[in-house]
Formats: structure tokens, sequence, C-alpha cells
């Protein structure tokens, strides 16, 4: 027993690190204790405290109990971690390094302790009152500010922490300030994203939902960030947009609308009447009118009568998309009511016995004349064949549509007249032609006397 005591004596009295073995171990006990004080906190936090918090009508006290647990354990541990290491012999430098390290530790825990109770506000009580709430933008906002807090307070309770260190924090303002500014200069792109961002979120030109249109761009937002919007467009695809292009980018939001309108043209022949024609835009405004999913307002006109056909323009609205109602989106409801509006129209064609003119556009190509002493295929003479065939063309036609609603043909027979034209061009050609002999004949100079 002697031995082993003068062994064990022996051995607490080595020296490592300039201290010996009984100092060490005197430190890791320190060290020991704290941390089981700590787990003992930690068990009557959770079967006494709690249990009392549970019977009060507040939350708040829960909140704090229940986040304030870990960072308390882990300030004992601190606490008994320094307290061991000033049992030890140490440098002067390196005790300076554990008591700054441990105002900086001590400092952080700070932070993720506010940081823990910030969490659980938000999730018992602000997001609750977000979702309560009629605006949507509001839980776009919330993330954001809460980034930001959590940001500011790791930032406070860092410099705090480096300040009790006893280091100048004007200095190290003044550090990061350059760096601050080094940073924006390198990174405009992103800070331009962020203003935009933050003037999306406060000025809110769109939330997320709206259906927006801008610089070739069109589809629903999903999501809006700090940096960047997205959005899905209607054939599905996910399209991430910077935020800075919505600062100096005209935007319209197509979910403000309160209809959308829709314009169609239709060309009606040319037999078509005007009791016809005034019939069919009545029973088109009185149709709108009768829509409940089409704006009460609707108009249609007469909008030009040309050389093949009549015009008639139609303008209508449909009603914007109302929470309740059967399609997907404001664009599913358009297209919808849209399609059923222009069957409807179609079926007013046929009930007032109207159809649809088909434009005819011929494109005359007529070879030159090799050999003539002018240009046969001049601009005249191709405009007043291209004329001719055009309404040659256009009879045909009319002719072939009398012939299909069972009425007389109301033209002469169409070659005839055109054998006729055909004549009157030639002789416009021959005439032309001697013109222009007769013209280079005076032009010709005098030929010299031989004698």
């Amino acid at each position: 027993m002697e031995i082993a005591g003068q062994w064990l004596v022996a051995i607490l009295a080595w020296e490592i690190g300039g201290n010996t073995v009984n100092a060490w171990l005197i430190a890791i006990a320190i060290g020991c204790v704290t941390f089981i004080i700590g787990r003992l906190v930690y068990w009557f936090s959770n079967r006494v405290l709690k249990r009392l918090a549970e019977r009060t009508t507040s939350k708040l006290d829960d909140i704090l109990l229940d986040m304030g647990e870990e960072p308390v354990v882990l300030a004992i541990s601190l606490l008994g971690t320094r307290l061991g290491l000033e049992t030890l012999v140490l440098s002067e430098a390196w005790t300076h390094r554990i008591e700054d390290g441990y105002h900086v530790l001590t400092a952080l825990n700070i932070g993720w302790a506010l940081t823990r109770i910030l969490d659980a506000v938000d999730v018992h009580y602000l997001r609750p009152y977000v979702d309560s709430t009629a605006t949507p933008v509001d839980n776009t906002l919330l993330p954001v500010v809460r980034t930001l807090v959590k940001f500011g307070i790791w930032l406070g309770t860092l410099l705090v922490g480096i300040s009790n260190a006893g280091y100048d924090i004007m200095a190290v303002l003044g550090g990061l300030g350059i760096g601050g500014l080094a940073f924006a200069l390198a990174a405009q792109d992103t800070v331009a994203n962020a203003f935009g961002g933050i003037t999306v979120l406060t000025l809110r030109p769109f939330t997320v939902g709206d259906r927006i249109q801008f610089d070739g761009n069109d589809g629903w937002v999903t999501s809006i960030s700090v940096r960047n919007t997205k959005l899905k467009t209607w054939k599905g695809d996910e399209v991430t947009v910077p935020n800075k292009i919505f600062t100096d980018t005209a935007v319209s939001n197509l979910s403000r609308r309160q209809a959308f309108w829709q314009e169609s043209e239709i060309l009606l022949r040319h037999d078509t009447s005007a009791k016809q024609i005034r019939e069919f835009l009545e029973e088109f405004r009185q149709y709108c009118k009768d829509h409940r999913q089409v704006a009460d307002i609707a108009y249609g006109s007469l909008d030009g009568i040309q050389r093949d056909h009549f015009k008639v323009n139609l303008v209508y609205g449909v009603n914007a998309k109302e929470p309740g109602e059967p399609w997907p989106d404001h664009y599913g409801k358009e297209m919808a009511i849209r399609t059923e509006v222009n069957l409807h129209v179609l079926e007013m064609l046929a009930a007032h016995n109207l159809f649809i003119a088909l434009p005819m556009h011929p494109k005359i190509e007529l070879p030159p004349v090799h050999g003539a002493p002018f240009a046969y295929n001049s601009a005249p003479v191709r405009s007043a064949a291209a004329a001719l065939l055009f309404e040659a063309e256009a009879r045909a036609a009319a002719e072939a549509a009398a012939a299909a609603d069972g009425r007389p043909p109301e033209n002469e027979p169409i070659r005839e007249e055109f054998t006729e034209r055909e004549e009157e061009l030639e002789r416009a050609d021959t005439a032309e032609r001697g013109e222009a002999e007769q013209q280079a004949e005076a032009e010709r100079p005098d030929e010299p006397n031989p004698v």
C-alpha cells in the first residue's frame, strides 16, 4: 500500500504543460461538476418548471423555458470550463486568450438564446397572425424580416463579445465598413437585386399568386425573396427573375383586372345585307349582357367595308375569377369563357345565314416579250392584268357560292368578259408600242448627205 501510495503521489506530481497532473485533474473535475449541475438544471426545468408553466394561461413562460434550457446549460458549462482553467498556472498570453474566448462564447450563447426565442415567438404568435390576415404578401415579408432580425442579433452579440474581450470596436466597425464597401462594389448585381426585392415587398406591385406580364414574360408568382422572384408559366415552366428587373421595367398585374377583354374580327361576304349585320350585332350584345361570366358592356361594330369583305369587330370582357369558381386560375377561366363565346358566335352566324369571306391574294407574274422596243411587263400593264385576273377570280368565287346556295348567278360568263378586256389590253399595248416607235424615229439624228 505504501508503494502504491508513493507511485500515486509521484504520478500526481508529474508536470504537464507547466502544471502537475493533480492540477489538471482538479480542473477537469470542476468542469465535470459544472456539467452535471447543468444537466440537473435541465432536468429540474423539464420536470418541475414546465409543469408549473403549463398551469398558466400565457404561452410566453412556456416559450422562455423551452427555448432557454439549452443556452442555460451551455452557459453553466462555459463557466465551469473557465473556473477549471483558472486553477492552472498558464502564461499571461494564454490567460488572456481564455478570458477573451469566454467573453465571445458567452455573447454568442446569448445570441443563440435570443434567436431561439425569436423562432418560438414566430411559430406561436407571428405566423398565426399573418395567416389570418387577408394580404398574402405578409407571408412573404415575414421570412425576410425574421432573417434580418436574426442577422442583427448575431452581429450585435458578436460585436459585444469582441468589445468585452478588450478589442477596439470602432476599429472593427471601420474595417467592416471598408470591407462592406469593397464587397458592395464586387457584388453590385446582388445589391441591386436586394434593393429590387425590398421595393417589391414594400410597394407590392404584385403578390404571391398574381399573374403578371413584363418584358416578354407571362406567369404566376410562386415566391418572392430578397434576391429573386419565381414565376410559373401556363406551360408549367418555372422562371427565376432577378428583382433588379422590377425597378426599371413596367409590370402588368393581370390578376387585378376586373375583366379580361377579348377582341374578335369577322370578315363577312359582300352578299350580306345591312339588316343581317344589325340583327347579328344586337343579338351578340344581348348575349353578353345575359352571360353572368361576361362583363355587362360589350361592343360590336361594322368596322370597315373592304373590296372583298365586310369587317365586323366584337369586343367583350371575361370577368376575373372569383374564389370558389371551378377554374384553376384567371387564365383557365379566360380560355373557357372565350371558347364558349366563340362557339355561340358561330351558332349565331349560322342562324342568321351569314358566311365568312375568303379573301384572295393572287400573285401575277408576266414574262417579258423579247425583242420588244419597250418593257411589256411595265407597271401599268402588270397592274391592269392583275386587277383583271383578280376580278375574274372573285366573280368565279361568287358564282360558286351562288350555285351552292341555290341562287341564280348574278354575272355574265367570266371568260367572255376576260377575253374582251384582254383584247382591250392588247390594243392599248399596240398603241403604246406605236408611240414608242414614233418617238424613237423622231429622236434619231439625221444621216449626213454623202454628196
